[in-house]
């Protein structure tokens, strides 16, 4: 497997993956976006400097992003994999291959995922990399990494 940032030629399947409706459901922003607005985003978010996306690859099947938002000395973390790869054991490789790449580029505090209560495979994901819940605000569970 292999990790790699992401580029404009990943936009489509990002894309179909941010629509699907159980990442939906999981998400803060629950709408459906268009394509349009998607490919503007992913444009910013390539180009912005205090953001990262990373592609984990399995031969030559995409598995999912991994999302960095720098918000001051700390990380904003989010995980999305390819439907096809769920249940597969795969998100605990991609979020501890992501991590360790962005330790690499960044100096940061903490690590931050806000996650629904109701998102178990979340849960359940996060406290197996080593993340701990530390409070709930506006019914976001947050958990967090040195």
């Amino acid at each position: 497997m292999k990790l790699r940032k992401a580029t404009r030629e990943d936009g489509r399947d990002i894309f179909i993956w941010r629509n699907d409706i159980i990442t939906r459901q999981m998400s803060i922003d629950t709408q459906e976006i268009n394509f349009e607005n998607h490919v503007n985003w992913l444009e910013k978010a390539l180009n912005n400097k205090e953001l990262r996306l990373f592609i984990l690859e399995k031969e030559i099947n995409k598995v999912g992003v991994v999302r960095f938002d720098r918000e001051n000395q700390d990380l904003i973390v989010s995980i999305n994999l390819n439907p096809a790869f769920r249940g597969q054991g795969l998100a605990l490789k991609t979020l501890t291959l992501a991590i360790d790449e962005i330790r690499k580029e960044w100096k940061f505090d903490t690590i931050i995922a806000k996650i629904k209560p109701d998102n178990k495979a979340s849960i359940t994901l996060f406290e197996k990399c080593g993340f701990v819940q530390k409070e709930c605000i506006n019914n976001m569970l947050i958990y967090t990494k040195k």
